[in-house]
């Protein structure tokens, strides 16, 4: 055989060699689920699931309980509203089968991505015989900066995850808590707002908030008495009362939390129905109890948040 022969015979076996080695690469088992495999991490279907549970190191645990269709947030006896959207979208995150990359196989791995007990983030999901449908622990961010280290209770294998997931695990109670204190109504619907307040916003020692006064809706503008009111300002507190919120909810608030009532913010719809905003006494840390009229929930609302819903007819004047 020639040289030009040879050269040319070698090279085709080299060739068909590095072929050989890179389709092991591709098509072994144990390569490919190093790479990425596909897992569900809730049992069953979502309609099974009755309650959640959140367990965050250094702060309570959150159970939500399934009640009918609806979800609640249980805090002792008392049962709290919350956002059904988000509930669903970690339940929906649970439920899809997600491509999970494997960065451990062994217990041994956990401390090096935050995964150990009682250090790990876990939700834990339950039917309603207790089953668990999923328990899922999160640990630390990824070197990538997108993922999350992941583990479930059926394996000591370390997973990367979407980092989607542990924004519903990583947080507290504030952010399932639906805390809209009204709703139902737009700026075009308000015909008056009458506030009433004499509270000390600034603390013990200063001299109170006192107001008392109506503003009125007449043709395309506003009149506080006999005096034009620069509508802009006026539909801005209007958006503020509307879609005021709180920090959180009181399960259960001292019987004095309104007594007396220290501002009362009444918007009188076009229906003829008033919503109706009633502040109490201070809870301490620049917050105030605040409630709907005719609701039970009690809710936390800072100081902050109380004085954009208490401005003065000379904040609503003409500029």
């Amino acid at each position: 055989m020639s040289y030009e022969r040879k050269v040319a015979a070698l090279s085709i076996a080299l060739g068909l060699l590095v072929a050989a080695l890179a389709l092991g690469m591709i098509f072994d088992p144990g390569r490919s689920a190093a790479r990425s495999e596909s897992i569900k991490l809730l049992a069953g279907k979502i309609g099974a699931a009755a309650e959640i549970e959140l367990a965050n190191p250094g702060s309570g645990a959150i159970r939500l309980v399934k009640s009918g269709e609806s979800w609640t947030l249980a805090d002792g006896d008392a049962r709290l509203p919350v956002q059904a959207s988000r509930v669903k979208n970690l339940l929906d995150a649970l439920a899809e089968p997600g491509r999970l990359k494997a960065a451990g196989r062994s217990k041994a791995a956990w401390a090096d991505f935050g995964l150990e007990d009682g250090k790990a983030k876990r939700a834990l999901v339950r039917d309603a015989n207790g089953q668990a449908l999923a328990e899922v622990y999160v640990g630390g961010y990824a070197s990538t900066g997108s993922g999350v280290y992941l583990r479930t209770a059926l394996s000591d294998t370390s997973y990367v995850a979407e980092s989607s997931l542990a924004s519903y695990i990583g947080y507290g109670r504030n952010s399932w808590l639906d805390l809209e204190v009204l709703g139902g109504a737009m700026v075009a619907d308000v015909q008056s707002i009458a506030i009433r307040a004499k509270i000390a916003l600034d603390g013990e020692g200063k001299g109170p908030l006192s107001l008392g006064y109506e503003a009125r809706r007449e043709g395309q503008g506003w009149k506080i008495g006999a005096s034009e009111a620069d509508s802009q300002s006026v539909e801005s507190l209007l958006r503020s009362a509307l879609s005021i919120r709180g920090e959180d909810i009181v399960a259960a608030p001292p019987a004095s939390a309104f007594s007396p009532v220290s501002a009362r913010v009444e918007l009188v719809l076009s229906s003829g129905v008033s919503k109706v905003i009633e502040v109490g006494e201070s809870a301490g840390d620049e917050r105030f109890y605040l409630r709907a009229a005719g609701n039970p929930l009690v809710y936390l609302a800072s100081a902050y948040t109380i004085r954009s819903i208490l401005k003065s007819p000379s904040d609503l004047a003409n500029k």
